[in-house]
C-alpha cells in the first residue's frame, strides 16, 4: 500500500496498531529512556515529535479498501499501563488504535503483545477478511471519515494520567 492501491487487497485489519501515536514513547522520552525503547518508539511520537502525523489519516479512502481495527484492553476498562492513558493494551491505549473511515472496530481483552495469537483475535480477523465485518452487519462499529473524536488520542500524556 506504501506504493499505492493493489487490487489485490481488498480489505485490512489492524491489531494494536497506534494509528495515532503511541503515548508510551512519550514517557519514556520524558523518563530519558528513549534510547532503550528504540527507535520505532521515536517513530511513534505524536504530531511534530515524531513521523506519525505525517501518515495518511484516511488509508480506506486514499485506497479504496475496508478496514478493519483491533484493539486490545485491559480488564474493566482499566487497561494494562498506569503510563498509557483510560483503557490500553499495555502499549496503546483504545483511542490511539482508532482510524478514520475504518468500517468496523472492535475491542477485546488483551495484552499488546499477544493479541496476535488471541484464539478470539485470530477469528475476528479472519471473519472481517472474508466478510468485512467482525461480529456482524448489525453490530459494525464504524469510525466515519469526518467524525473522530480523538481528543483522548492526541496530546501527549500529562502527568495526571500516568499516575493511578
Amino acid at each position: 500500500l506504501a506504493l499505492g492501491k493493489d487490487p489485490r487487497v481488498q480489505r485490512l485489519v489492524t491489531i494494536g496498531t497506534p494509528h495515532q501515536g503511541a503515548e508510551k514513547a512519550h514517557y519514556f522520552k520524558k523518563a530519558g529512556l528513549i534510547s532503550i525503547a528504540g527507535p520505532a518508539a521515536l517513530e511513534l511520537m505524536k504530531h511534530e515529535e515524531g513521523p506519525a502525523h505525517q501518515l495518511e489519516p484516511n488509508p480506506a479512502r486514499a485506497f479504496g479498501i475496508d478496514v478493519g481495527i483491533i484493539a486490545g484492553g485491559g480488564p474493566w476498562g482499566l487497561g494494562f499501563s498506569s503510563v498509557v492513558p483510560r483503557d490500553n493494551d499495555g502499549v496503546v491505549s483504545i483511542a490511539s488504535n482508532r482510524l478514520l473511515g475504518a468500517s468496523d472496530f472492535v475491542r477485546v481483552h488483551g495484552h499488546h503483545t499477544f493479541l496476535p495469537s488471541q484464539r478470539s483475535v485470530k477469528q475476528l480477523t479472519s471473519q472481517f477478511l472474508k466478510l468485512g465485518y467482525f461480529r456482524s452487519p448489525e453490530s459494525r462499529e464504524p469510525i466515519p471519515h469526518d467524525d473522530l473524536d480523538l481528543t483522548e488520542a492526541v496530546a501527549p500524556p500529562t502527568s495526571e494520567s500516568t499516575e493511578r
